[in-house]
């Protein structure tokens, strides 16, 4: 964990910026998690998610939270890290603001993540950007000056 850090080449995502979540005023607190390429990630990043929110006093966005943190990680561990012969590492960011709760996941892909348009009733996969869509404010992608994404979702308080 590092703490108070951007992701490695967050700070220098210029060419996309209209696509970064407008940052509010006030000062943020940041929290970061390293994470391997693993099904095992995904409960570490839930109890990480779990302990920050308690930390900072937002158990009501907690549900909202560890759901939409889970979608965008699954999603990177499917889609991002099978197009990649190697295995970096993969980064869960939140980004606390006065009124609002930025949750960010980095993978190595540049590919866009693309929601399904209209996902299958029956289907058990395809519905993960649009639970992320529903659960947030809004959310998004930019491009990585070090290579891959990060994918981003606003949570707004209460």
């Amino acid at each position: 964990m590092d703490r108070g850090r951007w992701p490695s080449g967050l700070e220098h995502s210029c060419p996309m910026r209209a696509q970064w979540p407008e940052t509010p005023a006030g000062s943020p607190e940041l929290e970061r998690l390293v994470l391997a390429p693993t099904a095992a990630s995904v409960r570490r990043a839930r109890d990480f998610t779990h302990k920050r929110l308690a930390d900072w006093g937002l158990e009501e966005l907690l549900d909202d939270t560890v759901i939409v943190m889970s979608e965008l990680l699954s999603n990177a561990l499917t889609h991002a890290l099978t197009r990649t012969s190697t295995t970096p590492a993969l980064q869960l960011v939140l980004i606390r603001h006065p009124r609002s709760l930025v949750v960010v996941v980095t993978d190595p892909a540049s590919a866009p993540p693309l929601p399904v348009v209209q996902p299958d009733e029956f289907a058990t996969s395809g519905r993960g950007l649009h639970i992320v869509d529903t659960l947030s404010s809004r959310w998004g992608w930019v491009p990585l000056s070090t290579r891959g994404k990060a994918v981003w979702a606003v949570l707004d308080e209460m």
